[in-house]
């Protein structure tokens, strides 16, 4: 016989998964905007779109932290060795933008104990919970987090060292995780016949040696206004509206959710990172 509240857990874990949001990582090479396009596309969602955002830094220098935030903001790397709520790492910017230090070194996460493993799930769970979108910016060293969102995004740059580094990221998102699907997205481009012209040398080389699927989504122009917002820690779709760089971002934030090709997986998110890291990194034992 099965247990009223045996029977409320299963709802609420059914609400869960009904209402989890989308998550989107984003990944590109060292010089391509990655984390510009986060912040520009996560702040066009919140404010032209009406929904509920959270963009997570998970890069080591914290480059979204250091742009967006207006004040001092932990990481989970210390979230983790100090035990402090998860609460510590996050930041409102908005009514329905938040932002996350997202970064941990992939020991404390492979290491992680189980009471606190639970802790940490729960309050990401309570986090996200009425959220719509995900935003991941996630370095090229530490995949772990795109190989387990819903959706990745590429970002690439006419630039040939942007495309190695961006065929490396697919090969090992596609070899280590079993990602398959990859939206493109080209940033910093003078024409749309360059940007499709960048599409298309991805796509040969990807094609060749990868058994990849690759979806063009659009491109960003280059813009001399989205690096005076980067300067002065903001956006062009807040500071700038009249711009090139803010138009192209309100047309893919409008489309955005057409890019999804999964349904949500958040409410188990966070035990899954842990136990990515800890699949394509030596043994905890290992770890000195």
């Amino acid at each position: 016989m099965i247990r009223v509240e045996d029977q409320a857990a299963s709802l609420r874990r059914m609400a869960q998964v009904l209402h989890s949001p989308q998550s989107f990582a984003f990944v590109g090479g060292r010089a391509a905007g990655t984390t510009t396009l986060v912040a520009e596309l996560g702040t066009a969602l919140a404010q032209q779109q009406n929904a509920q955002v959270a963009l997570f830094d998970a890069h080591p220098v914290r480059a979204l932290v250091r742009r967006m935030a207006r004040h001092e903001l932990e990481t989970l790397d210390k979230v983790i060795q100090h035990q402090l709520p998860l609460d510590a790492a996050v930041a409102s910017l908005s009514d329905n933008l938040v932002l996350v230090g997202f970064h941990a070194r992939p020991r404390l996460l492979a290491e992680l104990h189980l009471a606190l493993a639970h802790r940490l799930e729960g309050e990401f769970t309570a986090l996200v919970r009425d959220l719509n979108y995900l935003l991941f910016d996630v370095p090229a060293a530490e995949l772990a987090l795109a190989g387990i969102a819903d959706d990745v995004i590429v970002v690439l740059s006419p630039d040939h060292d942007c495309l190695t580094e961006v065929y490396a990221q697919i090969k090992r998102l596609a070899g280590e995780y079993g990602q398959r699907r990859f939206n493109v997205l080209l940033n910093r481009v003078h024409t749309l016949a360059e940007a499709r012209l960048w599409f298309a040398r991805l796509s040969a080389v990807a094609g060749q040696y990868l058994s990849v699927s690759l979806r063009w989504v659009g491109y960003v122009p280059e813009d001399h206004w989205a690096k005076r917002a980067a300067i002065l820690r903001t956006t062009t779709v807040q500071s700038f509206p009249d711009s090139e760089t803010a138009a192209a971002i309100s047309q893919l934030a409008a489309r955005l959710p057409q890019w999804s090709t999964r349904s949500g997986s958040v409410p188990d998110l966070f035990n899954r990172l842990c136990e990515a890291t800890r699949l394509n990194g030596p043994p905890p034992s290992d770890l000195t």
